[in-house]
């Protein structure tokens, strides 16, 4: 079954490296698109210093606490 899963993400990585040109040295990075997809990750809210998670998007006014 493991294995399974990872010619599912090895498929997409290549899909995505397809998509992207077929660029050199890029390996890693699709891989970890492809993994991040497989488990779900790509959709996950991210959290940076300049753009904090309670910042309402553009035209909304942030909730006040």
């Amino acid at each position: 079954m493991e294995s399974d899963k990872e010619d599912l993400i090895r498929r997409r990585a290549y899909a995505l490296w397809e998509k992207d040109g077929r660029p050199d040295g890029k390996h890693d990075d699709h891989w970890r698109r492809a993994n991040e997809e497989m488990h779900g990750l790509e959709d996950a809210p991210k959290h940076t210093p300049d753009k904090p998670a309670h910042v309402a998007p553009a035209g909304r006014k942030a909730r006040s606490s």
